[in-house]
């Protein structure tokens, strides 16, 4: 059955519209379903290493977001307890010239609404809302997509951008997501209402036994973004009360003064559990193919969830270009290229946290020394995820004379 586009792309996040704004931009009709009644990211700051800038670059998207954006001037790592500055990242000029782009924090809307924007803005894409996804299957010549309300939908390419409890992922995997013990609040204050006993331009990341809490400025600067996450045993215990303020405030309870006053800042009313996923081996059957948290749902500690899911898009988009025709050779080459990056953060994510979180005060020793002994502007431990894994070359559209 003929269709009036290219490819279906199911979800609506940073990640779909990327890979729909970058599809588009090499010629393809695109159609993008999202779930929700219009488009919304939850929560607040987003950071964005120097590799997620690029590819906002490279999709043209950057210099509208910059202006809302906070290039903050460093990031410091903290020890809860204590209250001892443990290291210091440096993202000045040295970082700049590294990478060839700056370590960026924004709020996720404002990032939405950029790609959104030029989403809307291109000719080859269309979109629809509160569009609820029932099943993905594969069929003889093409991927099938029925929705909640009886809509089908063909397609030779279907993208599943579709989140953490993506629909397309069943073709692989119907497990659930993991719960991983750990529970989050987190919040924006008026930059204005804060009496800051430290620079404002400073990423902040205090980390002790059983928690972490990031504080860093979004909204050029207007708003302050606080995201305080424990280890909640009393879920372990099978407590019904856990993940609450009250178990918030027992695992804080020993922390310094600086950062109990940063964390009195919070609303403590909605707690977030966090989940992840294990890594599989493929994201793709013979017509679909998944991005992003669909494919690769990682905890945050390495701050790469919406950045890998941008090189996602891009690079699928290369690889489609590359392979005209032939989806199955053009999924090879883009997990060929990203399945086993995206795979390490998922897995390298995981015991760096647990090395923020030990209760092993050996392993907090040690940890402590090796974050003192490193130089402010020492990058080696992020060149694998921030230089270019992606390379330009995403294809403009050949216009006829």
């Amino acid at each position: 059955m003929a269709t009036p586009f290219d490819v279906l792309v199911i979800g609506g996040g940073i990640g779909g519209l990327g890979t729909a704004l970058a599809l588009a931009q090499s010629g393809k009709r695109v159609h993008l379903l999202e779930q929700a009644p219009e488009f919304a990211e939850i929560g607040a700051g987003l950071q964005l290493g120097p590799n997620a800038i690029r590819s906002l670059d490279r999709l043209g998207v950057w210099e509208a977001l910059e202006p809302l954006a906070v290039k903050p001037r460093s990031c410091l790592i903290m020890d809860a307890v204590t209250g001892e500055r443990l290291t210091r990242i440096e993202f000045g000029a040295p970082f700049v010239e590294h990478y060839g782009y700056p370590y960026v924090v924004a709020h996720r809307s404002d990032v939405l609404q950029k790609l959104l924007d030029a989403v809307q803005a291109h000719h080859n894409v269309t979109l629809a809302t509160d569009s609820h996804v029932e099943s993905v299957e594969e069929s003889a010549d093409h991927a099938v997509v029925t929705l909640t309300d009886g809509t089908v939908l063909n397609s030779e390419v279907v993208v599943g951008a579709d989140g953490i409890r993506s629909r397309t992922r069943l073709l692989h995997d119907d497990s659930e997501p993991l719960f991983t013990g750990q529970v989050a609040y987190r919040g924006t204050v008026p930059m204005a209402d804060l009496d800051l006993d430290f620079d404002p331009s400073d990423m902040i990341l205090w980390i002790g036994p059983n928690r972490h809490l990031i504080q860093y400025p979004v909204r050029g600067g207007d708003l302050y973004n606080i995201v305080a996450v424990m280890e909640s045993h009393w879920h372990t215990q099978g407590r019904d009360d856990w993940g609450s303020k009250a178990e918030l405030d027992e695992v804080y309870a020993d922390s310094c003064a600086p950062l109990a006053s940063v964390l009195d800042l919070l609303d403590n009313h909605k707690p977030w559990p966090i989940f992840d996923r294990d890594p599989i081996g493929t994201w793709s059957t013979e017509h679909t193919v998944l991005i992003g948290d669909a494919a690769h749902a990682m905890r945050q500690y390495l701050a790469q969830g919406a950045c890998q899911a941008l090189e996602d898009a891009l690079t699928l988009t290369q690889e489609i270009a590359a392979h005209p025709g032939d989806p199955q050779a053009a999924f090879a080459g883009y997990e060929g290229r990203r399945l086993e990056l995206a795979t390490k953060c998922q897995l390298v994510a995981r015991p760096w946290g647990d090395l923020w979180h030990t209760l092993d005060t050996t392993m907090q020793v040690l940890r402590n020394k090796y974050f003192r002994l490193r130089a402010d502007d020492d990058y080696s431990e992020f060149d694998w995820l921030y230089l270019d894994n992606v390379g330009a070359g995403v294809p403009q559209p050949v216009v006829a004379g």
